[in-house]
């Protein structure tokens, strides 16, 4: 075993960098500045992404580490001279740390939705002075959406220990789009987001629309084709035919694009403008 949780509890170091995956501030970390622990996860060292690291998170299965993710699995055993904190003691990773499940519940209880409020959590009970979150949004719709509100309570918790936490102004977590009942602006960011919202909806719905027709139409052309019976129309009806399928795909990817617009909108943008 590569140290123990003591190892890292008496690090002189007193500032603990919690550095994910995301791009808008996981480069703003303070790789630089070596009175901060690096604290990473996943595989943001093997690929790169993250300069140094002074403690590797691992919690899930070793099952899930095989297949495509088995070169992040092997960098893992070559890790000998730094911590890296896993779910159990388990033969495939034998150098990991088990996490210390049952005490940080006990303490905090069983509010973890993910890797980064674990995280959070021990940083907590190592009792520094400052803890930093780089690279963390959980801004999107979907499983990250769902994880952020576990992430914010424990930089909560950190806040009301005493615990100076730092967030960039890149980073979503534990931001508003203003002062609730104060800030009266957001009653007209609340109505162009509706409008913005139902602006793209119609497109996504005439886009949808004409990318069908013109699959019906593809389909009707090729059928001609297939039953013409040399009487001359097959080669208009194989032009006809192309000039179908190339708006069909045109249409289909204007459809994906103004799909994923709407999303944003309403899912990214709706976050701070429902907050009225």
């Amino acid at each position: 075993m590569t140290g123990s949780l003591d190892t890292i509890q008496n690090d002189p170091r007193k500032k603990i960098a919690i550095v994910g995956k995301a791009p808008s501030s996981l480069s703003l970390a303070p790789y630089g500045d070596d009175s901060w622990q690096i604290w990473t996860l996943s595989d943001l060292v093997l690929c790169k992404q993250a300069p140094r690291f002074d403690v590797q998170f691992e919690l899930h299965e070793p099952d899930q580490l095989r297949g495509p993710r088995k070169p992040y699995l092997d960098w893992l055993l070559t890790v000998t001279d730094k911590p890296v904190i896993v779910r159990e003691a388990c033969p495939d990773i034998p150098l990991g740390i088990p996490y210390p499940k049952d005490r940080i519940v006990a303490k905090y209880g069983r509010y973890f939705t993910n890797t980064v409020s674990w995280m959070i959590a021990l940083a907590i009970d190592m009792t520094p002075q400052q803890i930093g979150i780089w690279g963390v949004d959980m801004a999107c719709s979907g499983e990250y959406q769902k994880q952020r509100p576990s992430c914010e309570f424990f930089l909560g918790w950190a806040k009301g220990a005493g615990i100076d936490v730092f967030l960039p102004p890149q980073c979503d977590l534990i931001k508003a789009a203003g002062l609730y009942g104060f800030d009266t602006w957001q009653s007209d960011m609340f109505v162009k987001w509706q409008v913005r919202c139902k602006e793209l909806q119609g497109r996504v719905n005439a886009t949808g629309e004409e990318r069908d027709n013109a699959e019906r139409q593809l389909a009707y052309l090729q059928g001609a084709i297939e039953h013409c019976n040399g009487d001359g129309r097959k080669p208009e009806y194989q032009k006809q035919a192309e000039a179908a399928e190339t708006l069909r795909n045109e249409k289909a990817s204007q459809y994906l694009y103004l799909q994923g617009a709407l999303e944003d909108c309403r899912d990214y943008w709706g976050q701070w403008a429902e907050h009225v």
